[in-house]
């Protein structure tokens, strides 16, 4: 219900709760038996009297009770099972009895409304506005002067222009002459659906600062309010899958490795620059594709992505990561001790050096 906010559950074992639904999956419940599921909700305001309400959806055998159409009155569903209501505190939260501070928050557009209206002026210096994304944490964006020093009902309104994308949280704080400050309620809007070039423009290049290591996905904007960009998602869901499954040919992967290589050399590793000859499939889901070659230990990182890319491009491989490895072929003779020189061969050795001594000196 609007005013509540969901926090946590916990529902017993064996049993599940989908959050989206708000439904209880029980199972099998013998007659005369109970399960318990504890479900903690945060209140957004404390002036209103909040119904918390609770409904069979279906049952075998029937549940005659809660059946729809059993004339069950007093819940906002006649099937309901069961009605909660979250009643304001009997004393007020703020100053002395009959003081009144009620915050009141509409959707215009791409911007919030806000309008509070207090009878608290002559204790009152001046009013802060203060914003949430989660309903903890809070922020100032704005403060107002507080023009009417009585006890006469007086409204105050101000736009917040620049609303946070998704959750917004909005609360008035009074500072007092007494030095104390008192707090209205809290009201809460949504914004997805409303945003403006601008804020479009901010989450887009937010999420491409912060996904930069999902760059192979695609990304969809969706509206659950309208709709919108739905129909996109299972293409990109058969493409992504059709990529992570797809069979790459050893003589095509070589082909494409050739060309990368020619067309830009991996960088030099000391004295030797990194040879590579040919490349094969070693997994799928997500592929794996395997560069055999010499001294491909000094391979930098960039390199390695500038591979991944090119095969990407090749193979048209979209909405699934993918690795690029090396593998070193196994010299048979570096573990191998050379043979120590003959007597024959010393000597050899030896007279050369001496004529190398007489003819450079």
């Amino acid at each position: 219900p609007q005013g509540l906010a969901h926090t946590a559950n916990t529902p017993p074992a064996g049993t599940g709760y989908d959050l989206v639904t708000g439904e209880w999956t029980l199972g099998s419940l013998a007659a005369g038996t109970t399960k318990t599921m504890t479900i903690v909700l945060f209140c957004l305001q404390n002036t209103t009297a909040l119904p918390y309400f609770v409904q069979v959806k279906t049952a075998s055998p029937a549940d005659v009770d809660s059946s729809p159409g059993n004339n069950t009155s007093g819940t906002p569903v006649e099937d309901d099972e069961a009605l909660w209501t979250l009643n304001p505190p009997p004393s007020p939260v703020i100053g002395a009895p009959g003081e009144v501070f009620s915050l009141f928050v509409k959707q215009d557009g791409a911007t919030a409304k806000l309008r509070w209206s207090t009878n608290s002026g002559k204790h009152v210096v001046q009013f802060g506005i203060e914003r949430s994304a989660d309903g903890f944490v809070w922020t100032p964006i704005a403060e107002q002067q507080n023009d009417e020093h009585s006890d006469n009902f007086t409204t105050y309104n101000f736009t917040d222009l620049r609303p946070l994308s998704g959750w917004n949280f909005y609360r008035i704080v009074q500072l007092r002459k007494n030095g104390s400050v008192a707090f209205s309620n809290v009201q809460m809007l949504e914004f997805w659906d409303d945003l403006d070039e601008y804020q479009r423009d901010t989450i887009k290049r937010e999420l491409s600062r912060k996904l930069q290591f999902l760059s192979f996905a695609q990304l969809h904007y969706i509206s659950a309010l309208h709709g919108t960009g739905i129909n996109n998602l299972l293409p990109s869901i058969d493409q992504a899958y059709a990529a992570a499954m797809a069979k790459l040919s050893t003589p095509k992967l070589t082909r494409t490795l050739i060309a990368a290589v020619e067309r830009h050399s991996p960088p030099r590793g000391g004295m030797s620059r990194p040879k590579m000859r040919y490349a094969h499939q070693g997994g799928s889901n997500p592929p794996l594709i395997v560069v055999h070659g010499s001294m491909l230990g000094h391979v930098p990182e960039s390199y390695r992505r500038y591979l991944e890319n090119v095969f990407r491009e090749t193979f048209k491989l979209i909405g699934t990561p993918l690795r690029v490895d090396f593998k070193v072929g196994h010299n048979p003779y570096s573990d191998k001790k050379p043979a120590p020189l003959t007597e024959s061969e010393l000597r050899t050795a030896h007279n050369k050096r001496r004529r190398n001594r007489k003819k450079y000196g």
